[in-house]
């Protein structure tokens, strides 16, 4: 196919001298010439041999005839001698076949080997046999006096004596059987039979050297290839039914160059691989992961979307019991003749429950305000002013000791700061609602108790009841929006968004807030404000 990477990797010109070949030919199907070169004996000289100076060669030509029927295409060949203008030629061609030695046939390949004088001279110098070889002319035969003829054709061999010399001579033919060379042997007679015996000895010991060669050369194989490639079979049939991480083969010293090469690219390739796998299953894993926060982003978002039902739910009612609780005694208050059968103090009481209820829809109002401000990104709103921390606590303390059945105390303790800067409303509104929590999830005339101290820069104050308590997984959740505490002793009501709101206010005033409770025992609520004035580290 006219393959230049081919060319310049199989047919450079050492191939000729270390093949000891004059010629090679490469013949597509039809007889046309794809590549061909020919030496001169010193396989240096370029030569334009006849009759190989074409560039097509006829279907008759007899070194591309390979048409035997019984035949395979893979044992046919030609091979013999060729009279060419370079003198006599040893030839051999064969069809170009596939890897697998299979046809059809691509083309031909023709390589041919000249027999110059050097050639032979050295097949005489090898074989310590002098002879002389001989072009014959096709115009004339070979028949001079004296020879001991065993025949006319060129399959006999000629005998003539002269002197104490035996001449042998045989007539070859080329490979279209037209006489191509003579070869005559000259012996001398009375070591002929010594030579018969040398060559029988020759012929022994030949085959006892090749026998040798033979098996030196299944050794070696043994050795370099055929036990390293077994060892790498096994180890890589080993390895493959191992979960353990890859290692990199190894082969022993005697091994061939290429059973290495092919090993550490083998190597290098599993290395690849196993990177590749590791990458995989990083990804893989990294793929977990993210499936893994998508499937809680979708538990959350379905969370939120029932907390939302549940607020709007929760909302309504907190919002409509106030207002039907001011709309009833409103009637009754407005009505003459109902108001009448009614005591002072059973209209006060109908005041003081509408005015309750009022504070109550107030609230609720302002919460839900606080927690789209928060929802928004912004702080709430804060209006600072300088209070006596006893004043801030004991107002809301008092509110609530008059409508709660429960023991609450204040504590200010002697570390406590006189005075704080902060936002009188925000921080009352934190009072109420701890205190809040606290009455509702608290027996009655149980003790609840507010101690306030100082702590370094900070005033804490700490809001302690004896109720019902919470879990742990109920103190990590008390600070989330719509989060209500359920307690089987108590109903619980509200929007749930009271503990949220609380710790968004302390913490815009640059405080913190934290719980601790136990189960059945009461909680702790603490929280801490800056004190005003104070720097870091006073």
């Amino acid at each position: 196919d006219r393959n230049s990477e081919y060319e310049t990797s199989n047919l450079v010109d050492s191939t000729f001298a270390i093949n000891q070949v004059n010629m090679i030919y490469l013949l597509d199907n039809s007889g046309q010439k794809v590549w061909g070169k020919a030496f001169a004996e010193d396989f240096e000289t370029p030569l334009a041999i006849q009759p190989f100076d074409q560039e097509r060669f006829s279907a008759d030509f007899p070194l591309i005839k390979f048409n035997s029927a019984q035949t395979p295409l893979n044992e046919q060949h030609v091979s013999g001698l060729l009279m060419t203008s370079a003198g006599p030629m040893f030839c051999a061609s064969r069809p170009i076949l596939d890897s697998n030695d299979n046809g059809p046939s691509h083309g031909t390949l023709i390589m041919g080997r000249l027999l110059s004088k050097e050639l032979i001279q050295k097949v005489s110098r090898l074989t310590n046999i002098d002879y002389d070889v001989q072009i014959v002319a096709r115009d004339r035969t070979d028949d001079g006096s004296g020879e001991l003829s065993m025949g006319a054709n060129s399959e006999k061999i000629t005998y003539l004596v002269q002197d104490n010399i035996l001449m042998a001579t045989k007539i070859y033919t080329d490979i279209v059987d037209n006489p191509s060379i003579k070869i005559t042997v000259y012996e001398q007679r009375e070591i002929l039979e010594q030579g018969h015996k040398a060559l029988r000895v020759a012929v022994i010991l030949m085959a006892v050297g090749v026998t040798s060669a033979l098996a030196l050369l299944l050794l070696m194989l043994q050795k370099s290839v055929i036990a390293p490639v077994n060892l790498l079979t096994r180890d890589i049939l080993a390895r493959r039914q191992s979960k353990q991480a890859w290692e990199p083969l190894r082969m022993g010293g005697c091994a061939s160059q290429e059973i290495c090469l092919f090993t550490d690219e083998f190597n290098q390739l599993m290395g690849s691989l196993d990177s590749k796998n590791t990458q995989l299953a990083e990804v893989n894993f990294s793929l977990m992961g993210e499936a893994k926060k998508l499937k809680e982003a979708q538990g959350i978002l379905k969370n939120l979307d029932q907390l939302k039902s549940e607020f709007i739910s929760t909302a309504a009612h907190e919002l409509r019991t106030p207002v039907a609780s001011i709309m009833g005694f409103t009637e009754l208050l407005s009505d003459p003749e109902t108001i009448a059968s009614f005591s002072e103090v059973q209209k006060q009481d109908f005041l003081q429950e509408i005015y309750d209820s009022c504070e109550r829809l107030s609230k609720n109002v302002d919460d839900i305000l606080d927690v789209s401000r928060i929802e928004a990104g912004s702080s709430i709103p804060l209006d600072k002013q300088s209070i006596s921390t006893e004043i801030l606590l004991s107002k809301t303390v008092n509110h609530f000791k008059l409508k709660a059945k429960h023991q609450i105390t204040l504590e200010l303790k002697s570390s406590t700061p006189e005075n704080m800067v902060v936002d009188v409303h925000r921080i009352s509104q934190v009072m109420e609602n701890l205190l809040s929590n606290a009455i509702k999830y608290s027996p009655k005339r149980s003790r609840i108790s507010i101690v306030a101290e100082r702590d370094g820069r900070y005033c804490k104050v700490t809001v302690i009841d004896q109720g019902v308590g919470m879990t742990e997984e109920q103190v990590a959740r008390v600070f989330d929006k719509f989060y209500r505490v359920d307690s089987s002793d108590t109903a619980v009501r509200g929007l749930g968004l009271g503990m949220s709101i609380v710790k968004q206010i302390i913490e815009d005033h640059g405080g913190t807030i934290w719980v601790d409770s136990l189960l059945g025992e009461g909680s702790s609520v603490y929280f801490t404000l800056p004190i005003a004035g104070l720097e870091e580290g006073n």
